[in-house]
């Protein structure tokens, strides 16, 4: 008998490192901490963020910045969502607003 809650990796279609081995569509968002970083991060096609990072333009360094999404299911008929940093150079949360027909996968 097998377990019903066991996941195998061809039924997720994860690698073994848990990334997909499909390609997935990015976008990518800008803005500006308060302190003057340049904050980004990438998301998927549901809108999730992948990566969040901030550049630094005193030190000239790209800096891992934490970054999450706020809110805006789509699926209900939300046009936009929020987009929240942690920023690496000024420690203080940055939630900004976007909206989803702005976005631009490739």
């Amino acid at each position: 008998m097998t377990d019903p809650l066991a996941v195998t990796y061809q039924e997720s279609s994860l690698s073994p490192a848990g990334s997909s081995s499909e390609s997935i569509l990015k976008a990518t968002v800008h803005s500006r901490c308060e302190c003057q970083a340049s904050l980004s991060a990438n998301l998927d096609e549901t809108h999730k963020v992948i990566e969040g990072w901030a550049f630094d333009s005193r030190k000239k360094k790209k800096l891992n910045a934490p970054a999450q999404n706020l809110g805006g299911d789509s699926a209900n008929g939300e046009h936009v969502f929020q987009v929240a940093w942690n920023c690496p150079c000024c420690t203080r949360n940055t939630l900004r607003m976007f909206h989803t027909e702005a976005l631009a996968f490739a």
